[in-house]
């Protein structure tokens, strides 16, 4: 059974089954490793049924560590040993990179130090492993070498090479032998086998004579090779170029690459989708307008390549340089950390993070004739406040992260942080072709937990949902690092496994409420009753929906007037027999003093006050976080709804007073 459940309930919920299913709280979330000591910069690919691998780095105080991985299923069950599995064993490794590999498993590439000296602390190869569908290690133990110059390197690229294998391209300080960072590449086989050159050093792709070649991307080009971007400053500036090479390791555009943007300035961070006709989108940060915090220092750029390394987009605004890229955003202030996703018609959604008022993140649509859908310069796509952070590793220039739904649109999840709070939490929203938010403004809420939440990678999910995996440091009495995960609901919700029932008295009978957003395979929700908490008997049967993906409220009465605590939950059963059960509410018998209940919670244009036995209230104040009155209703009734309409989103207080009694909970306003 699959339920997607709008909360209605007046208590806090918490996930019974914790690690064995993805969590509805926000708050919790469903953890993926919180072994001891940091876990940071996990790293996620689909699974192909709905599902996902990850992997990270999993640290023991010092800087290296080892690397593990984790899949889960389509309903968040992780199907390998508790906290990932065991990559690599030698604790000297970092920056773990992962593709499916076609087969049901994964390929994993790291930066590996194991051979690291005293004459040599910046020593690093890369390596790489496959692991099958049970989580068993297939290559050699601890990992297929790739390169043995022990050169430092930085920043990894992987696609699978569509046979059980893969091509990687890094970049890597090349001294003394040539005093230039290089961009280099492999291709391993199915069998784990390196395919291309030998020895020290394996093909080079950029190869500046001095300079530097940095951060290198990759997609497929739909031939059995791949495209590559990266910036290098081989005429001084950095400038972006791009490559085609196919399933050999020969170059299969013009041999000294495509300068896909030489503009005065410099330009960095490109990154690149593939168009969905063996060519590619590429967008970067440029600096052409200028350097400093002043007007215009750093923009958003972008250009299509057709299959031949052609450039295809003109940029008529710029005469002097008009394949140098069209413009996505050239507004005042910094726009840097671009990201791409496929708009899925041959043209691509881009965002970026803005510090224009503050930062935030933009978006905007591009068609695959190179003109922009949205509104000049884009849309704030996520608010002010947005976390963009210093850029300290490539991972840092993926401060947010970018997907394209199965119907066209985008979604964008974000480190978010409040001006009042330091933390940063996850948040997310879906864009539409034509640029609305489809979701609440300011997104919707992945993670609120303590502490801070960072480096977020999200995958597409089954039915237009995603999953969302990053680096959280909730654990703030060891200050220390995990990785956690959720999945997000096409509706733009965290999935709700157990259902929130609530109560309320009608005279005497209870009437128990709950209500469900989607339905999937649902057959009847059986009504039971006990004296305690443990022992129920069933009561009463309600048909279900059956499938539905709008909302469906449900009630039911209980005539029978409780003269002891009452205790109520349902049993939600499947056509195919399958059953889990809702939360347990207690209900006290109507003479057993006045029981004050709000809900829904989250609230938004309404709330309901329940107090079983009582029809009045003295007094009823909202108090907003600040502690303000700011709603007020005196000798009111009450069982009835209260309207919020007005009230802007946040937490509040409900308080209310009868005789000498006051009660106070707390709500939140969406």
């Amino acid at each position: 059974m699959k339920k997607s459940f709008t909360l209605t309930l007046l208590l806090s919920l918490t996930c019974a089954i914790g690690f064995a299913q993805w969590s509805k709280d926000s708050a919790t979330n469903t953890p993926v490793s919180t072994a001891a000591n940091y876990q940071n910069f996990p790293r996620a690919v689909p699974d192909g049924a709905g599902g996902m691998f990850v992997c990270w780095a999993s640290y023991n105080g010092s800087y290296f560590g080892n690397i593990y991985a984790q899949h889960f299923n389509k309903s968040g069950v992780a199907l390998w040993t508790k906290n990932g599995i065991t990559i690599d064993t030698g604790n000297h490794s970092e920056r773990p990179r992962i593709v499916a590999d076609g087969s049901g498993g994964i390929i994993v590439a790291w930066i590996d130090h194991r051979y690291l000296t005293a004459d040599n602390n910046e020593e690093a190869d890369i390596y790489v492993q496959k692991i099958n569908t049970s989580g068993h290690a297939v290559w050699k133990h601890n990992g297929v070498a790739l390169d043995s110059n022990g050169h430092t390197k930085a920043h990894i690229s992987m696609v699978g090479d569509g046979k059980g294998g893969a091509y990687l391209a890094w970049d890597e300080f090349a001294y003394p032998e040539y005093n230039a960072n290089m961009i280099f590449t492999q291709h391993v086989n199915s069998s784990g086998e390196p395919v291309w050159g030998g020895g020290l050093y394996p093909p080079r792709l950029s190869y500046p004579t001095t300079g530097y070649a940095y951060e290198p991307q990759l997609v497929v080009d739909g031939r059995g090779g791949f495209i590559a971007t990266w910036y290098d400053s081989r005429y001084s500036e950095d400038n972006i170029f791009a490559q085609r090479v196919d399933s050999s390791g020969n170059k299969a555009w013009q041999s000294d690459d495509v300068p896909v943007c030489t503009a005065a300035g410099g330009q960095q961070y490109p990154r690149i989708v593939s168009d969905g006709n063996k060519g590619a989108i590429i967008v970067w940060s440029d600096g052409r307008a200028g350097a400093g915090f002043g007007t215009n220092p750093f923009d958003v750029y972008a250009q299509k390549l057709n299959a031949d390394g052609t450039k295809l987009w003109t940029n008529s605004g710029e005469p002097s340089n008009p394949g140098n890229g069209i413009q996505i955003c050239t507004t005042d202030f910094r726009q840097f950390f671009p990201q791409i996703t496929s708009d899925s018609a041959g043209g691509a959604y881009i965002c970026w993070a803005d510090e224009y008022y503050g930062y935030a993140e933009y978006m905007q649509r591009v068609n695959s004739n190179g003109d922009t859908v949205f509104k000049k310069n884009g849309i704030e796509a996520a608010p002010h406040g947005s976390y963009t952070g210093a850029v300290l590793f490539g991972e840092d220039a993926d401060a947010a992260a970018l997907i394209s739904d199965n119907t066209g649109n985008a979604i964008l999840v974000w480190p978010d942080v409040p001006y009042y709070n330091a933390d940063h939490n996850i948040r997310a929203q879906k864009i539409s072709k034509t640029g609305a938010l489809l979701w609440k403004k300011g997104g919707v809420p992945v993670c609120t937990a303590v502490g801070s939440q960072d480096y977020p990678q999200l995958i597409p999910g089954a039915n237009g949902n995603a999953i969302a995996v990053w680096t959280d440091y909730r654990d703030t009495v060891n200050y220390s690092s995990h990785i956690y995960t959720s999945l997000i609901t096409s509706a733009g919700t965290l999935p709700v496994s157990l259902m929130p029932l609530a109560g309320n008295y009608i005279k005497n009978a209870v009437e128990l409420q709950w209500q469900t957003a989607t339905e999937t395979n649902s057959k009847y929700f059986a009504v039971e009753r006990g004296a305690t908490p443990v022992k129920f008997d069933s009561i009463g049967i309600v048909t279900a929906a059956g499938n539905s993906t709008t909302e469906q409220h449900y009630t039911f009465m209980d005539g029978q007037t409780l003269v002891v605590d009452g205790f109520y939950r349902l049993k939600m059963v499947d056509k195919d027999g399958r059953y889990t059960y809702s939360n347990t509410i207690i209900m006290k018998p109507v003479n057993a003093g006045a029981m004050v209940h709000v809900y829904p919670n989250p609230a938004s244009g309404y709330i309901t006050i329940n107090m079983p036995g009582l029809n009045t209230a003295d007094r009823v104040t909202i108090y907003d976080a600040q502690g303000k009155a700011v709603k007020q209703w005196q000798r009111t009734p009450v069982n009835t709804a209260f309207n919020i309409a007005q009230l802007t989103a946040g937490q509040y207080t409900v308080t209310v007073v009868t005789g000498t009694t006051t009660t106070s909970s707390k709500i939140v306003v969406q």
